[in-house]
């Protein structure tokens, strides 16, 4: 149940349809209508942000982090309504996996100062994969290193998205 509520909201949020949400999730088109249709009233700052993403893309030709960098479209040979079901999944996902990789970045370099100002130049990330950071340290130093690496995603997070309450 866990498992198809997020892949139906992920799908949703990112301009699945009802048809291919149904196959996705093994259910009726009806049955997801309904489901998108609760998810939308539900989540309706959500999907209207989303919607303004995808609008974005068809008026200008491109999507932003937060920190403004930009993802552009070639929307050559496509028009209208094609844009649309061509461009969603994209517009409404580069937003979100951008800003994510941007909070990450500034998360890496936060912790590498206060590594190399306190005495622990010797730990390095070795790992670093979508929201997680594999260190590199002596066990010893295990549990400072896990408290300054949280605490600087928390930060950086809180930077970027000052909105957004960080589940770290």
């Amino acid at each position: 149940e866990r498992y198809n509520m997020k892949v139906g909201f992920l799908a949703s949020a990112y301009g699945a349809g009802p048809r291919k949400l149904s196959r996705t999730l093994g259910i009726t088109e009806q049955e997801a209508e309904e489901f998108q249709a609760l998810l939308k009233s539900t989540f309706p700052k959500a999907f209207a942000w989303g919607d303004q993403q995808l609008q974005q893309v068809v008026q200008k030709g491109f999507t932003t982090t937060v920190l403004g960098r930009r993802r552009l479209f070639d929307l050559s040979g496509y028009s209208g309504k094609e844009i649309s079901k061509r461009f969603s999944r994209e517009a409404r996902n580069t937003p979100v996996q951008g800003t994510g990789a941007d909070i990450l970045k500034r998360a890496k370099c936060m912790y590498y100062r206060w590594a190399n100002d306190s005495g622990y130049s010797d730990s390095y990330i070795c790992i670093s994969a979508h929201d997680e950071l594999v260190v590199a340290a002596q066990p010893d130093d295990a549990e400072m290193i896990l408290f300054q690496l949280t605490s600087a995603m928390r930060e950086a997070m809180l930077e970027m998205c000052p909105d957004v309450k960080p589940l770290v």
